[in-house]
């Protein structure tokens, strides 16, 4: 490795399109449980997308009231919990191989700085010595 080494951009990856297939949850729009003529099936079909419904509205019904708590608090001049949002972006950690890749290019820029710096400080005093 030199001193000056390049930064690695185009590095092959590692077969995240399988992981990333794997991890998307549309099974359900494809999967029947049994034959569709099946009224057993349809009821259960029907059960599942009831819940679902039923959980979506759930989830709008607390935005809602949670938006008005936040409107209800701006009125009468008080602050207001941060969002859920910003805190979750405030608590992301890097990954194990985020973190090696940003120590190790901080490292390396500390060095230059210091050998740098070290370089202009012998320059100069040998300036500075030989009366110029």
């Amino acid at each position: 490795m030199s001193f000056f080494n390049p930064k690695r951009c185009n590095r092959k990856r590692r077969g995240w399109k399988k992981v990333a297939a794997s991890r998307q949850s549309n099974s359900w729009i494809h999967s029947q449980t049994s034959d569709p003529a099946d009224p057993e099936s349809i009821i259960q079909q029907h059960h599942k997308l009831n819940a679902r419904i039923g959980m979506l509205e759930d989830f709008l019904a607390g935005r809602a009231m949670v938006e008005e708590r936040r409107d209800q608090m701006r009125r009468n001049n008080i602050l207001p919990p941060p969002e859920n949002n910003l805190r979750l972006q405030a608590r992301r950690r890097m990954s194990a191989i985020e973190r090696r890749r940003y120590l190790a290019e901080r490292n390396r820029g500390g060095i230059r700085f210091f050998i740098l710096f070290c370089l202009v400080c012998g320059i100069l005093w040998w300036l500075l010595k030989s009366g110029l």
